[in-house]
């Protein structure tokens, strides 16, 4: 409790301007998700504007701290909407997502190899830092290998059922094609990349809004740490569990026990509580909820997705 009231008291002396600045990190960061949406669906020829690619990522974030779905709700929510906005084949738009976050596994496997050096070179070297290293390198290559077939096998099941996941005109995306179209890859990783560096610079703005002014290379860490905290999330957005856990890697990090609870209260605040807030709003005011309860009343009604 003492820590808890000290932290609480870190928050209301700092800094503003760093706060709001670490606020539009944040929201640049939402911007590149958009961006990177919207670049590997036109290369798939399905079009979706911008505003509608935002919106998109503001109901995936919406949907992830409001249910207990480890992240998965929100991929879907984000899929069903550009669904119902394009009438794109919905196994199209998946695989299309699929890529994405592939994509994201080379910055996440560079910033685990840092945080593996680091943790080399103070003699402690963590379990989690080198199941970080090893989850996304697995990630990728499973990913590649058996998405096609998986993909292909779910579509017989579900035209055995009556349901429509491609459109009669259109081809099933594969994703090892998508994967050898180098100059997209390259585009998709570069700009995972600097989500991942602005979700670092992130951290470390917080850090120094609070007086932690710590070197560069532990706001490394603690994204990584942050990343595998919230595979194990299983509470609504990773209440409890990641506030916790992201309180435990900063002190661990050797930031004070007041610094830690303060850094984790403003970056909830943000990611957690803002972010759902805009999220929502964003949603409400470009039709996302509409068209997702559309999708889902017909599919319950149908079993199918309308051609």
């Amino acid at each position: 409790m003492k820590y808890i009231i000290e932290g609480i008291a870190t928050i209301r002396s700092a800094n503003l301007y760093y706060f709001l600045i670490a606020l539009a990190v944040y929201l640049l960061s939402v911007l590149l998700y958009a961006l990177r949406l919207k670049i590997i669906l036109k290369n798939i020829y399905i079009k979706i504007s911008i505003l509608d690619a935002i919106t998109a990522q503001f109901l995936t974030i919406t949907v992830n701290n409001l249910t207990p779905s480890a992240k998965t709700g929100g991929e879907l929510a984000r899929a069903a909407y550009v669904y119902a906005k394009t009438k794109a084949s919905l196994a199209n738009i998946i695989t299309a997502i699929v890529f994405e976050r592939l994509s994201e596994a080379f910055p996440i496997t560079a910033l685990a190899l840092i945080a593996f050096y680091a943790t080399l070179i103070s003699h402690r070297v963590s379990i989690y830092v080198i199941a970080a290293v090893m989850l996304p390198v697995l990630g990728i290559i499973l990913g590649i290998k058996y998405w096609d077939k998986f993909m292909e096998y779910l579509l017989r099941k579900s035209e055995e059922r009556g349901l429509t996941l491609i459109n009669e005109e259109e081809e099933l995306t594969s994703l090892k094609e998508m994967m050898r179209n180098y100059k997209l890859l390259l585009l998709a990783i570069g700009l995972s990349s600097c989500v991942w560096a602005l979700d670092v610079l992130r951290l470390y703005i917080i850090g120094l809004s609070v007086g932690w002014h710590a070197p560069l290379f532990k706001f490394m860490l603690l994204s990584v740490f942050y990343l595998i905290i919230g595979l194990f999330a299983i509470t609504p957005g990773g209440l409890g569990i990641v506030g916790g856990g992201l309180t435990a890697a900063l002190v661990a990090l050797g930031a004070p026990a007041n610094k830690a609870i303060a850094i984790t209260i403003i970056e909830r605040l943000i990611s957690y509580g803002i972010a759902t807030l805009i999220g929502g709003v964003v949603a409400t005011l470009t039709g996302g909820w509409q068209a997702w309860k559309l999708l889902r009343l017909r599919w319950r009604r149908t079993g199918s997705t309308p051609k």
